[in-house]
């Protein structure tokens, strides 16, 4: 089976409809190779495709395990459902790991291959520090025979002196040749675009390199796209691959409903519903939306405040992780309006001891 557009839309349906059977798929096989924890994902009826995720940074005390990540599982189901095998690592370390994250991507490629292939298509998503180590993949001379095509969602290729020495990275693994031998397709949020773009006239100043597209999310914020975006970004790096490349610079955003809240709104406060937990970074949805929060007078810029039992904290209302200092609260604004409360570097869940059907109060304050 081909990925189509018409096959994403009818299996995204279809796991909507079906809930949490979609969204709790066990991996085939799960196991270690060279301390890099990994999973696989495997079709009933496998199409000769892969898809490799390179996940993003993760704090130091972060658990090493993988899990599912229920946000975003549709997806990856309908891919599976399609007929793809989905493959995902935890590199060796958590941190800032991109010279081993480039390794471990390519062994477990290499390990997929050797039990699970030969895969005539293999496509590595990468998200923030992921994009990065994507990129370094298709530019590696040694590995790039490897992959098909990359897509990297919201590429840190851009990050400050200060931030990487915070991280405890090397500037010299920001050093990119702007000369990748497979393509590499950018999708960013409108004000992450400057890293891709730059990259983007590096590779268009030399003549021979047609490998490099940047497509834009009209939206701010960092990896802030919606399904149907990311699924799209994946048919068009899948449609490059096998071919048809895009316009090299376009505008990827989807048009995406708003959500209807279904929070208890009393006169100054929220009872609001967990929907879900992130299980790997424990961010929290909630059944609330901003406009839910607007009828208080609050919006972007202003706090709210979280109470779990005795437990009270102050969340800002944000488009991104980063709007807060690492370690405090953010209300994060997705694309469709639904609040996301995590913290910064930290595990929202896990501090609020809350998961899928839990409660919890919020308090508008502007």
């Amino acid at each position: 089976m081909n990925l189509t557009l018409r096959s994403i839309q009818l299996v995204l349906a279809t796991c909507l409809l079906l809930g949490a059977a979609c969204l709790q798929a066990a991996p085939t096989r799960t196991g270690d190779i060279d301390g890099a924890p990994y999973a696989i994902w495997r079709p009933a009826e496998a199409n000769g495709m892969l898809l490799l995720r390179a996940p993003g940074y993760r704090p130091m005390d972060a658990p090493r395990s993988i899990a599912w990540e229920a946000t975003e599982a549709s997806v990856y189901a309908a891919l599976i459902e399609d007929g793809w095998t989905v493959a995902m690592t935890r590199y060796r370390r958590n941190g800032w790991v991109i010279e081993d994250g480039v390794a471990d991507v390519a062994t477990l490629i290499e390990h997929a291959n050797e039990n699970y292939g030969p895969f005539r298509i293999v496509i590595v998503e990468g998200e923030s520090m992921g994009g990065l180590i994507a990129t370094r993949l298709v530019e590696d001379r040694e590995r790039s025979h490897l992959v098909s095509g990359a897509v990297a969602f919201g590429a840190a290729l851009s990050v400050s002196s200060d931030r990487l020495a915070e991280l405890g990275g090397d500037p010299a693994e920001l050093r990119l040749s702007h000369a990748p031998m497979r393509p590499i397709y950018f999708v960013s949020n409108r004000n992450e675009l400057a890293g891709p773009l730059a990259y983007l006239a590096h590779a268009a100043a030399d003549e021979t390199v047609m490998s490099v597209a940047v497509h834009s999310l009209e939206r701010p914020g960092h990896v802030n796209l919606a399904d149907e975006e990311r699924s799209l970004a994946l048919l068009r790096i899948y449609n490059w691959v096998s071919g048809e490349p895009p316009a090299r610079l376009d505008d990827a955003s989807v048009e995406v409903p708003e959500a209807v809240g279904s929070g208890q709104l009393g006169s100054d406060r929220i009872i609001a519903a967990v929907t879900s937990v992130d299980p790997n970074y424990g961010n929290i949805d909630l059944n609330v939306t901003l406009s839910d929060l607007s009828q208080y007078g609050a919006g972007f810029g202003d706090r709210v405040g979280i109470e779990r039992g005795d437990s009270v904290h102050f969340a800002r209302i944000g488009d991104r992780y980063a709007s807060v200092p690492d370690g405090q609260w953010v209300a994060v604004v997705l694309p469709d309006g639904q609040l996301r409360l995590a913290i910064n570097m930290g595990h929202a869940a896990s501090t609020l001891g809350v998961e899928a059907g839990s409660e919890l109060t919020l308090v508008p304050m502007q």
